[in-house]
């Protein structure tokens, strides 16, 4: 068994270090790799990347933070609920469109629940840091107010949106009332 090939010193990772290394042949012999330096390289050159969309830049702006996509996700939600109310009365939309955007009001419903799971550690770093207090301010009160009320207040909202969702979805095993978590939440 041949031995494992080494890089020699002074190489780069883009460089391509089988032409300068000793390969063992099959039959033992050892080839010097001079025949692979004189061949051109068949590597086409890096295409320039696309310059990039600006919707496509603020719609990816907009998914990529948790506050937005929540506020997306209601957009959706109340959207398909309000439309699905309006055709529930119309007799061609009755039996299929309505209760079909009344699923999926009720599962961005649920998705929703699901991306607050990280709004706890977001709240947390807010209280800490003071970060929700969005700048500085003229009157220090204001920076006081939203580290403490408004990322204080979110430090119990969180936790008592899991206990629901838990209730929700996993009715045999919370001993609390998805109700009451619900309501006390709100």
């Amino acid at each position: 068994m041949p031995p494992l090939r080494q890089r020699k010193p002074g190489n780069t990772a883009d460089e391509d270090d089988s032409s300068d290394l000793s390969e063992h042949q099959e039959d033992g012999s050892v080839s010097n790799g001079q025949q692979a330096k004189n061949k051109p390289s068949s590597i086409p050159p890096p295409t320039p990347a696309p310059t990039p969309s600006p919707l496509l830049d603020t719609v990816c702006t907009f998914g990529a933070q948790t506050f937005t996509t929540d506020q997306g996700l209601k957009i959706i939600q109340w959207s398909s609920w309000a439309i699905a109310y309006l055709t529930a009365s119309s007799r061609h939309h009755k039996e299929t469109l309505s209760p079909a955007l009344r699923k999926l009001s009720g599962e961005v419903s649920f998705t929703r629940y699901v991306l607050r799971f990280y709004g706890f550690f977001q709240s947390l770093e807010g209280y800490r840091s003071g970060s929700w207090a969005g700048g500085s301010w003229d009157n220090p009160k204001i920076a006081k107010v939203a580290k403490y009320l408004m990322a204080g207040s979110m430090l119990f909202y969180y936790p008592l949106e899991h206990v629901a969702y838990a209730g929700w979805q996993l009715p045999t095993l919370s001993k609390f009332s998805r109700d009451n978590a619900n309501k006390i939440s709100a």
